[in-house]
């Protein structure tokens, strides 16, 4: 029997095979040295100095302003603005001010970065007995088709850096959350708009 190929799959592999080759604009290693920017500032002030000094070292790809609304992937609730977009990239902002435990996803076509600003974060992997511990200025990878369990301490902010097939991290991201867990829309719809704005501001410079 044929399998049927549904809208979401077809799209993913059109991404996939015409736009993910292209050159990424940032790097882990740029986005940890911004994540250190100001770090006796106001939290507040503190991510509008990340969000102008990217802007400044990448002018009219950045956004303008920062939206924050909600994300629940991995049983997490916690605040995210997007900052940067590309079929094959991004750079949100990301945390709690009240701690968090849930699970990182599991992302076979993307590879994910989370640079410390404040707090701490502690992870463990399948078979890891005892917990990583993660700083502000640490910088934590999530290689592609890898998972691992965290925990927000308390307050915990960082910078979110991933580079790969973005459309496939939606469904445990974005989609799955608000259909199944929070039956929250709004926030579904405020990430997805947001991702998609800075995406032709990316790709168009408009």
């Amino acid at each position: 029997m044929d399998s049927v190929t549904t809208p979401y799959q077809e799209l993913s592999s059109t991404i996939n095979a015409n736009t993910l080759t292209a050159d990424y604009v940032f790097t882990p290693e740029e986005i940890q040295s911004v994540a250190n920017t100001g770090a006796n500032l106001p939290l507040a002030d503190r991510w509008e100095l990340i969000r102008a000094e990217l802007s400044r070292r990448h002018p009219g790809r950045v956004a303008d302003t920062l939206k924050w609304t909600f994300n629940a992937a991995g049983n997490v609730i916690c605040n995210i603005a997007v900052v940067y977009a590309a079929p094959n990239e991004y750079v949100a902002f990301f945390g709690t001010p009240v701690g968090a435990t849930g699970f990182s996803g599991y992302y076979t076509e993307a590879d994910v970065w989370d640079c410390m600003v404040r707090g701490d974060m502690y992870t463990f992997d399948p078979g890891q007995l005892e917990k990583s511990v993660y700083h502000a200025g640490d910088i934590a990878y999530l290689k592609k088709g890898t998972r691992r369990v965290f925990r927000y301490v308390d307050s915990c902010w960082m910078i979110d850096y991933a580079r790969g097939n973005i459309i496939t991290m939606f469904p445990f991201g974005v989609i799955n959350p608000a259909a199944y867990n929070t039956l929250d829309p709004k926030s579904a719809w405020e990430q997805i708009a947001n991702y998609g704005e800075l995406c032709i501001k990316s790709i168009f410079g408009i």
